[in-house]
């Protein structure tokens, strides 16, 4: 006889429940809008790997009385681009978005937390060459994101909570598991990630029933503020005596999202994913 499969919750990409991962620096001030200035460069640096390219238009508007020596109604400048590598259905595969006062990297297609590391880190650098930023507008924060999502295989109404988190789990309320098929947590703690330097960490989960369907979102932001700014290229890159490089921040952000995965998910999804001996 074959062998009939339980429901429960699959991951979303098979063995790996990871729809989207980013990686970003946040510096301590907006972006100039002379930033705009800098499209064909940034353009020319990615256009192979990144064929589609939109510019992000910010809106000044003036109010009060207008010198007629100066234009009286909204200006538009491009203050930052939008970059992507869509996959054959059009979707993103990856996206570099320099919008605001970041710049961060969105992998869709994960393979590897190695591969994704590199990645992150050579189209960061890659951007500040091109940018210039940072002498005069330091970072200050170091960004991750972890979106994982699972869909139950199986009846809808049957679909729980316990099918998929840990009962006794310090990140979500208990409440959610006399809730059904639909329920949200989220909550939040500071960390220490470097020495005494916390990082603050954002974690919801939650669940929602599209077309029948119970799916489930668990995404998992962190934030580190930077113990001092950082101004240069170099620094961010090969550390400061009270700052390890961006890799090594990158690397233990990294492992608490893995911890949180451990302490969150029950064995047997933790067995689908591949995370049972995971570090």
């Amino acid at each position: 006889m074959g062998r009939v499969n339980m429901p429960g919750y699959l991951p979303f990409a098979g063995r790996n429940a990871i729809a989207e991962m980013s990686v970003g620096i946040q510096f301590a001030l907006p972006f100039d809008p002379s930033i705009g200035e800098k499209a064909d460069a940034i353009k020319a640096a990615f256009g192979t790997d990144f064929p589609k390219f939109d510019p992000v238009q910010t809106v000044v508007l003036n109010i009060g009385i207008q010198s007629p020596m100066l234009p009286g109604g909204p200006q538009s400048n491009a203050g930052g681009f939008v970059l992507t590598k869509p996959k054959s259905d059009g979707n993103p595969a990856r996206m570099i978005r320099i919008i605001g006062n970041t710049i961060s990297v969105h992998i869709m297609e994960y393979t590897s937390w190695k591969e994704i590391k590199a990645l992150a880190l050579d189209y960061i650098s890659r951007c500040l060459t091109q940018l210039g930023l940072i002498e005069n507008n330091p970072v200050t924060v170091v960004l991750m994101r972890y979106v994982d999502r699972f869909t139950y295989d199986g009846d809808f109404k049957d679909a729980s909570a316990g099918d998929l988190l840990q009962k006794n789990s310090e990140f979500v309320v208990s409440k959610i598991f006399g809730s059904g098929n639909q329920w949200h947590c989220n909550s939040g703690w500071y960390q220490p990630l470097i020495a005494e330097s916390l990082a603050l960490h954002n974690l919801n989960t939650s669940s929602v029933m599209l077309q029948n369907v119970s799916n489930v979102v668990i995404d998992h932001n962190s934030y580190y503020v930077l113990p001092t700014r950082c101004f240069s290229f170099d620094e961010l890159m090969h550390g400061v005596q009270n700052r390890p490089p961006i890799g090594e921040i990158l690397d233990r952000l990294h492992t608490t999202n893995v911890e949180v995965l451990k302490k969150l998910l029950v064995p047997k999804i933790l067995a689908t994913i591949g995370m049972e001996g995971a570090a």
